[in-house]
């Protein structure tokens, strides 16, 4: 899978109808858990995947009414399929309310704008059974080993470039339902939790719809290590996951008093507010932490 099909695979749309009625469009990624290999077992080995999951944000499956959080009427994400004419096509998988509370896990701490939506069973169930006419797009899966702690060999710092891809506004190539790549930098500490909050800040230019946008480092070609220059062993694009895009960070100015009136400036410094991806390792954990293995 060339690095243009790992971006297409890796990301789906996301629509949610919300309490009133109204339906919000955003973005969201796939993501497996893995179970952990044998450390002194050979260097590839197969797996065993423990979960599937959509990862996006809080507030997109679960969009404020009069700055309320309430759960959804639904939630829906798509797969590709091409059909026996070699069209691709969405096909929707829908989490009624009634499902909300068991697919959809967040973050223990309210702050933290990241949501996970467990779909292995309903993946399986759109796959498994043979269809004639129809044939899945297999999603590409992010997982632990694409986080930048477990990559040492791509070194990410203030300045570095990073891609963000998703779906601004709802747009996208409608004819190879190919996402919307769109490019920035690292615009603070990288590492280090911006004012105190598990983020960081990119320097680049977004819309809304581009909420749940997966966040990666620009793919090399070669890594230099020890003032040697290396090349992948299998001639693939190198990249690492940083995180999840939520929107746009603002900056509001000290009150000033006019009169009887209090007036607050929101100033836009074109800067997005990224999640560190290991805040989805802890949404995992927790859950593996509420259901413990007998």
């Amino acid at each position: 899978m060339n690095f243009d099909e790992k971006l297409q695979n890796m990301t789906t749309l996301i629509h949610t109808k919300s309490a009133n009625g109204a339906t919000y469009t955003g973005t969201g990624f796939f993501y497996t858990a893995l179970e952990e290999g044998d450390p002194s077992g050979p260097e590839y080995q197969w797996v065993r995947m423990t979960g599937q999951w959509v990862v996006t944000n809080r507030h997109v499956v679960m969009p404020k009414h009069n700055d309320v959080e309430k759960r959804p009427l639904s939630v829906t994400i798509y797969l590709r399929r091409r059909d026996r004419f070699g069209r691709l096509e969405w096909d929707p998988i829908v989490i009624p309310e009634d499902d909300f509370d068991e697919r959809v896990k967040l973050h223990p701490n309210q702050d933290v704008d990241v949501a996970l939506i467990k779909i292995l069973d309903l993946f399986r169930q759109k796959v498994a059974p043979v269809r004639d006419n129809y044939f899945y797009a297999a999603p590409y899966h992010l997982s632990q080993d694409h986080l930048a702690r477990q990559n040492a060999e791509v070194q990410i710092e203030v300045a570095s470039e990073v891609l963000v891809v998703g779906y601004p506004m709802g747009f996208y190539d409608e004819l190879n339902l190919f996402p919307i790549v769109k490019s920035g930098i690292v615009a603070s500490k990288w590492g280090a939790s911006f004012q105190g909050n598990p983020y960081f800040l990119i320097d680049s230019k977004l819309f809304p719809g581009s909420s749940g946008s997966v966040v990666i480092s620009k793919p090399i070609d070669i890594i230099v290590k020890d003032r040697s220059i290396l090349t992948p062993r299998n001639e693939e694009k190198v990249f690492v996951l940083l995180g999840i895009y939520s929107g746009e960070y603002q900056e509001q100015t000290s009150p000033v008093e006019v009169g009887d009136l209090t007036i607050t400036q929101t100033l836009s410094l074109n800067l997005g507010i990224v999640w560190y991806a290991d805040v989805i390792e802890e949404i995992i954990g927790g859950l593996e932490n509420e259901h413990p293995a007998a």
